[in-house]
């Protein structure tokens, strides 16, 4: 659904509260699993009587919806989770933000369709304090937009008070700016997450000159939980002249890491709402310029640190895409991503063993959040092992190719990505 537009799961929470802080290839093993799921059951037309409240959840079986997207976040006192269900041509999104003592905010969307027909919130946040007491002020709104009503019930009470309001709703003026409104804010958990020329990003050394020390990455999307190191460096400085020093003219950033007669040039360009970092060697009084290498993608859907290592698989089904794993230094995946594919896919560990010397390692793959297939990884001596097992039951397996895996040195993993 492409008319909400994505803001960052906190920034919800924040605004509201100011006093706090697919897959579309998958080889052709499972494509039919990653394409968002066909609901076909029939609904009946909603009815409610236009002159009450239209309350979630919308005359609705919660029951009997499927949940196609999740996202939660979470950044200094508040955590948000946005939550969509769907059944036949309606979808309901549920975004929830908690900020502790502070504030609390509900907010159910239905849709038919692309069509926004109705929202009920309810919310409340920190009044003064009176005599030492903490004073909450409570809102309940439902707006029914089809028939333009607008319902509202408000009132103040101790911030211990633990029941909801009970009082009548009252009808208030509809205005056609709140559609607007309501969906200004909101994200909806379906889609993905994407880069655009409109976000932001910087890269930072905290050393002096003349002192190796990480370039951390840093981008609007992130609530920067991880770091996201690219190389180290004895300086870092923009680079003015991009075109003669190989800089394509839509990358989105581009550094220089010269320092006592060389260094490194590093710059960044989106692809499909993904940021691929390139690295290349600046050497000599010449300046020659080494080709530049991908060393990093970053996905905006996952918040995660950057890999230690990659691991290549092949398919042991004939004409099927080769695998990928970004692994983190103690041999847990991070992610995996099929040749072809720009997006990476989130997987969860779930459970680890071992079988002998073999080590084991169970991940659940989450498209938008929703668990999906699963991904078993096994580590036996020099040979890497993944099986992947669908909703289906239907499993593909996968060796390591250790041509691509392994450098020419013969020494550990490769340490960038293949694709």
């Amino acid at each position: 659904m492409k008319y909400l537009s994505y803001t960052g799961l906190i920034l919800s929470s924040l605004l509201f509260f100011v006093s706090c802080s697919n897959n579309s290839k998958k080889g052709k093993q499972e494509k039919e699993e990653k394409n968002s799921p066909v609901l076909t059951q029939e609904v009946d037309e909603l009815e409610h009587e236009i002159n009450e409240p239209f309350l979630y959840p919308f005359g609705l079986e919660l029951s009997e919806m499927e949940a196609t997207g999740y996202r939660e976040s979470c950044g200094g006192d508040c955590c948000s989770g946005v939550k969509a269900l769907e059944k036949g041509e309606y979808a309901i999104i549920m975004d929830t933000s908690d900020c502790w003592e502070y504030g609390y905010n509900e907010e159910y969307l239905l849709f038919r369709g692309d069509e926004l027909i109705a929202y009920h919130e309810k919310s409340f946040s920190m009044g003064k304090i009176h005599d030492m007491v903490n004073i909450r002020n409570r809102v309940e709104r439902t707006i029914d937009f089809e028939n333009e009503k607008v319902f509202v019930r408000r009132d103040t009470v101790r911030n211990d008070h633990k029941k909801w309001i009970n009082k009548e709703f009252i009808e208030e003026n509809f205005s056609s700016a709140s559609y607007d409104e309501v969906q200004r804010y909101v994200f909806d958990p379906r889609e993905s997450i994407s880069f655009t020329k409109d976000n932001t990003f910087l890269l930072n050394r905290s050393a002096s000159e003349g002192v190796s020390s990480p370039v951390i990455l840093f981008h609007s999307l992130s609530s920067n939980e991880y770091d996201i190191e690219l190389i180290d460096a004895y300086n870092l400085q923009d680079i003015g002249d991009r075109e003669s020093n190989g800089v394509p003219k839509d990358a989105v950033f581009a550094y220089s890491t010269w320092y006592a007669g060389g260094g490194d040039l590093l710059y960044g360009k989106l692809n499909d709402g993904i940021l691929q970092v390139y690295l290349a060697s600046e050497e000599g009084i010449t300046k020659d310029i080494s080709p530049y290498e991908l060393i990093l993608e970053v996905d905006p859907d996952l918040e995660i640190p950057s890999p230690n290592h990659y691991i290549v698989f092949n398919s042991e089904k004939k004409g099927n895409n080769k695998l990928m794993l970004g692994m983190d230094e103690k041999e847990q995946v991070l992610y995996a991503k099929y040749e072809g594919q720009s997006r990476q896919i989130q997987l969860k560990k779930v459970s680890d063993s071992m079988d002998g010397k073999k080590i084991i390692m169970v991940y659940q793959e989450l498209i938008h959040g929703i668990p999906n297939g699963t991904y078993t990884h096994t580590h036996d001596g020099n040979w890497d092992y993944v099986t992947y097992k669908g909703k289906n039951g239907k499993e593909v397996k996968f060796t390591i190719n250790h041509a691509l895996t392994v450098p020419n040195s013969g020494d550990g993993y490769r340490d960038t990505p293949l694709f």
